[in-house]
């Protein structure tokens, strides 16, 4: 868990919000553009690797047929037929190009990742698991269930603020808020922004999700009918209650 605001530039989070800078960059900058396969960007290598490495296997599994191994597998038969030309754009060698391929090439490079890359849920199994593992906790404990909420809304405020340097230096920052789908109730989580992106005509942040909870805001938030922006820009803290607390 990010337990700083300092600027993180390793570890599992950092390698997930590059993996979705590197999507976001690219998706930006050829937005509603035709991408011939005799020139293509040399950047769409690292695009299909990241797009791999944060889609969930049941998309992936959907789209090509494939698990992961599988798909891991042909990504890597496919990346192969690439070859390099003279202005530093690829050129794909289609000759021979089956049905599974074609799908395994529009799965890894057809996706703007929205879906966080972690939940609350695997959070808390993962951290109870632990807990018991090391015998903090007995086997069938049930008594620490009553803490979900806590975990969840300290890592939330754990994180808010963050700030990941990345390898091309940019800075990218995680902010504490809620999402309401069109649906459902607001739920609360954290999203990762990037400052503008090239290819764009107008310097605008992207912000996609790094943790997403079941919580509903309006029920987590101390004065959540008072506010008017579904971010913070200040920081937070956990209250007793327990609720998310703006420090102002």
């Amino acid at each position: 868990m990010l337990a700083h605001a300092d600027e993180r530039i390793q570890g599992v989070s950092v390698r997930r919000v590059i993996d979705l800078h590197c999507i976001a960059k690219f998706k930006m900058a050829y937005l509603n553009r035709a991408i011939a396969l005799a020139s293509v960007p040399a950047e769409m290598l690292d695009v299909m690797d990241a797009t791999y490495r944060v889609l969930d296997d049941v998309t992936i599994y959907r789209d090509t047929g494939l698990n992961r191994e599988q798909s891991g597998t042909a990504l890597t038969r496919l990346k192969k037929r690439f070859s390099k030309n003279p202005d530093g754009t690829l050129s794909f060698n289609s000759l021979y190009e089956t049905e599974r391929d074609r799908k395994v090439l529009e799965c890894f490079t057809g996706y703007v990742i929205s879906k966080g890359a972690y939940n609350n849920i695997a959070l808390f199994n993962e951290f109870k698991g632990l807990m018991i593992r090391h015998k903090f906790l007995d086997q069938n404990s049930a008594e620490f269930d009553q803490f979900f909420p806590h975990l969840s809304l300290y890592a939330i405020a754990s994180m808010h603020g963050v700030n990941f340097l990345l390898p091309c230096g940019t800075i990218a920052t995680a902010a504490a808020g809620w999402q309401t789908p069109a649906d459902g109730d607001p739920r609360l989580g954290v999203t990762i922004t990037f400052p503008g992106l090239a290819g764009q005509t107008k310097t605008v942040p992207v912000g996609l999700s790094l943790f997403e909870t079941d919580l509903n805001a309006a029920d987590w938030v101390d004065g959540y009918e008072a506010r008017r922006h579904a971010t913070w820009d200040l920081p937070i803290e956990v209250t007793s209650e327990p609720k998310l607390r703006a420090l102002i």
